[in-house]
């Protein structure tokens, strides 16, 4: 009764267009009802349909599906909309089985102009409600119909979008006015289909136009094109949850093998047929011409051009392929059996494919190489991974001098990358690159360091050599000779003077890897410390900055001994430049790498240092007394209660340098530095209130606090500048809070009461 019914709607929706309104109801409202009629009327059939035997379905699903199709063919939207959301609910109703089936009749139905758009457009949609579906839903039996669809409406150039347009009756219904027209879909298609497909055939069969599209066609756009669609098949199979590891990789293999044979075959075919021997001295005659042969004309050059760019874009396929292999390599890295086993085969047209003409193909091998590399292959024997290196070696030489294209850096990028890890192999004795090498290898290296470009590669390859190659290089003269030069020419510069930060971290790191893996004289070694030492006064804060987190990273490896014999080289350079330094960050790196150099030497020289330098700079000029109470708070805070012995000393000067500040008869800029020394003088007391505890028990420091706690009342409690008066407070707020008040009070009252005695 309900195909009865869906019978009877059977109308041309848009002849509803040509009529006139009823009382009752609108053209538009008229339509609506149609369209909900048809499509409700189609999914109760469907539903029922699915309950009946496969023979009653398959006899009366095509009634369905034209009906629907004939929604399709009208020319407003929201109706081919609403059809499409019908097809999808069908398809999900029915299943798998029928996905075929359905996708013939409607191709089948639409054929005509325009309908080629709509019919485009629905197989995608169908396609996105399918991979959008939580149940298993297999589309293999349908792929190659979809891909053959999709890729003639693609890449036929004959059939234009206006030529589509024209077949149907009225021309004036252009593309413009389709919305399924304004987006071509086949490159989604293809990674939709990727998403999808369950079995190795139909992967062949998504494959297959692409390639023979690159193997007919020299058009650049029309290879543009199969790239595309390769990019966005490879998603779609990345994304692939329902493919195997094994299968992709099959696929991959067979795909790479067919591929090489085509290449050979393609070779075998224009190799020269042998000459006799007349032919031969014509030959040798004809390279002794200062003028050239004549160039071939009209059909003759046609056929050589033909001849010469015959399957000149399998590269592309081949490259595509590559990356794909590298990618399943990334995304599956272990270290089982069955993988290695399964990545194994592919290291022969790895190192095929490193003979390859094309930039793109040499790159995906390296990458590839550079990832099987990382594994233990049976295929990787001593001799092939010779054979490997020296190969890279000589692409380096090759595309080393060329510069420009991204394919290119990432060449020489990806060449250092496996040269560092054949210099790792070369541990093992698996492979052994000789002294010419490593030279040849740090000549590049010096070159790569001034471009910014190729900077990273060549810190890569350097920092492998420098790991891995300390014995061959410490044995060698003229390759520890090198090493030096490049260092000193070079790398040690760019630690100050590189505007990149990332740059100057990875200097950091290689001088330091360098300064402690290889053997110094001393006069080398303070060298070194004399060039970081004067960029303490680089103009740029950055440089300064980098210098300081290098001194940092020294001090923190250098042997105690060794620290102590440079204790008062380090010291006074970095205590002078810390007082005279503007920028808050670097300031504050300084006083990290003093109190650093201050902790790691032994109590000893940090004694001398106390004693010789800074108790010397107490009469002396007040910038200098000035750094000397900074330096105090550093060595307050490491010392702790062994500074005890020296309160005497530095209570006496600061109660000294209190009473005698004149606060009368001094101009802005002074009054403002006599602040910042009070504040200096006070924090020197808060420090050791905190880190001196039993100073205040101490019978001989007994009337030098009583001193200072009055000079600091009658002075700073009440001073102009508020940081001076908080921390005046401060001090007799860690007193009381040490001291109980009533102990307090009666010290205060027997040293009133010794006064007056007196």
């Amino acid at each position: 009764m309900i195909l009865n019914l869906l019978s009877e709607n059977s109308f041309s929706i848009d002849s509803l267009t040509n009529q006139l309104a009823t009382k009752n109801a609108s053209i538009e409202e008229q339509r609506q009802q149609a369209v909900l009629l048809t499509v409700t009327c189609a999914l109760i059939s469907i539903k029922l349909l699915a309950i009946f035997p496969s023979e009653y379905i398959e006899q009366h699903l095509s009634t369905v599906i034209l009906h629907l199709i004939t929604l399709l063919r009208s020319r407003i939207y929201s109706i081919r909309d609403q059809a499409r959301d019908c097809l999808c609910k069908c398809i999900t109703i029915l299943g798998k089985r029928y996905l075929k089936f359905i996708l013939e009749e409607i191709i089948a139905g639409l054929q005509r102009g325009y309908q080629q758009f709509v019919l485009l457009h629905t197989i995608h949609n169908i396609l996105i409600h399918i991979s959008n579906l939580e149940i298993d839903f297999n589309i293999d039996s349908s792929v190659q119909v979809i891909v053959n669809l999709f890729t003639e409406d693609f890449f036929n150039q004959e059939k234009t979008e206006s030529a589509k347009a024209n077949e149907h009756e009225n021309s004036s219904y252009k593309p413009s006015s389709i919305p399924e027209a304004k987006t071509n879909k086949t490159a989604n298609v293809f990674e939709l289909l990727g998403k999808l497909i369950r079995s190795n055939e139909q992967l062949f069969h998504c494959v297959e136009p692409l390639r023979q599209q690159l193997f007919s066609n020299s058009d650049s756009r029309q290879i543009t094109k199969c790239e595309k669609c390769l990019q966005r098949f490879q998603s779609g199979l990345i994304s692939n949850t329902n493919l195997s590891l094994e299968t992709l990789l099959t696929f991959i293999y067979h795909l790479l093998t067919k591929t090489d044979e085509n290449i050979d075959e393609d070779k075998q075919t224009n190799t020269k047929k042998p000459l006799n021997s007349i032919e031969k001295i014509v030959e040798e005659r004809n390279q002794y011409h200062l003028v050239p042969a004549e160039p071939k004309r009209g059909l003759a050059r046609v056929a050589q051009a033909i001849k010469l760019t015959k399957k000149t874009n399998i590269h592309c396929l081949i490259s595509w392929t590559l990356n794909l292999l590298h990618k399943l390599i990334k995304k599956s890295k272990t270290n089982g059996d069955d993988f290695l086993s399964m990545i194994d085969p592919f290291v022969d047209h790895i190192e095929k494919c490193l003979n390859s003409p094309y930039t793109d193909v040499i790159v995906s091998s390296l990458r590839n190489l550079s990832s099987i590399l990382e594994y233990s292959l049976p295929s990787l024997t001593k001799q092939r991974v010779t054979n490997l290196y020296k190969k890279v070696f000589d692409l380096l030489k090759l595309y080393s001098s060329i510069a420009g294209s991204n394919d290119l850096n990432d060449l020489l990028t990806l060449s250092y990358k496996i040269l560092g890890l054949f210099v790792q192999r070369s541990v093992n004795d698996q492979v052994q690159l000789t002294s010419d090498e490593y030279q040849c290898l740090f000549t590049y290296i010096e070159s790569d360091l001034l471009n910014t470009h190729r900077q990273s590669s060549a810190f890569l390859l350097l920092r492998s050599i420098m790991r891995h190659s300390v014995s061959i290089i410490s044995n060698d003269k003229l390759l520890r000779q090198q090493i030096d030069e490049l260092l000193r020419a070079r790398l040690i510069f760019l630690i100050v003077q590189s505007p990149f930060e990332h740059v100057r971290s990875t200097c950091r790191e290689l001088f330091h890897l360098y300064l402690f893996s290889y053997e110094h004289t001393k006069a080398k070694l303070k060298s070194y410390f004399d060039f970081f030492l004067l960029q303490l006064d680089y103009e740029d804060f950055n440089g300064r900055l980098s210098v300081l987190i290098f001194l940092q990273n020294l001090f923190n490896d250098l042997t105690k001994q060794r620290l102590n014999d440079y204790a008062a080289y380090f010291f006074l350079p970095l205590a002078c430049h810390f007082y005279n330094e503007t920028n808050s960050e670097c300031k504050k790196q300084f006083q990290l790498d003093l109190k650093l150099l201050l902790e790691k030497i032994d109590q000893q020289h940090r004694n001398d240092i106390l004693k010789n330098i800074i108790f010397s700079w107490f009469d002396d000029q007040i910038e200098h007394r000035c750094l000397a109470l900074q330096l105090f708070i550093l060595l307050i805070e490491i010392d702790k209660e062994q500074f005890d012995q020296y309160l005497v000393e530095v209570f006496d000067f600061i109660r000294k340098e209190l009473t005698n500040i004149q606060s009368d008869d001094v101009d802005d800029e002074q009054q403002k530095f006599n602040d910042q020394y009070i504040y200096h003088l006070i924090n020197v007391i808060i420090f050791v209130l905190k880190f001196c505890p039993n100073s205040l028990q101490m019978s001989q420091l007994r009337l030098k606090w009583l001193d200072l706690l009055k000079l600091i009342d009658e002075k700073c409690l009440l001073h102009a500048h508020i940081w001076v008066r908080f921390l005046s407070a401060q001090i007799f707020g860690l007193i009381f809070e040490s001291q109980q008040v009533d102990e307090i009070v009666l010290k205060f009252k027997n040293h009133l009461t010794e006064q007056e005695n007196k």
